[in-house]
């Protein structure tokens, strides 16, 4: 999903993946809040 699409594209208010953005899309699809330094795309 990360791979494929831009942060805006699935509606959130960001341009790019940022950390923060990670968080939120993990927040969103699965419930899951997680802290911001955990969440980079290398993590995923």
């Amino acid at each position: 999903m990360i791979v494929d699409k831009t942060a805006d594209q699935l509606k959130m208010p960001f341009a790019l993946w940022t950390r923060r953005a990670v968080c939120d899309l993990v927040k969103t699809r699965f419930g899951l809040r997680l802290p911001e330094r955990t969440c980079s795309v290398a993590n995923i």
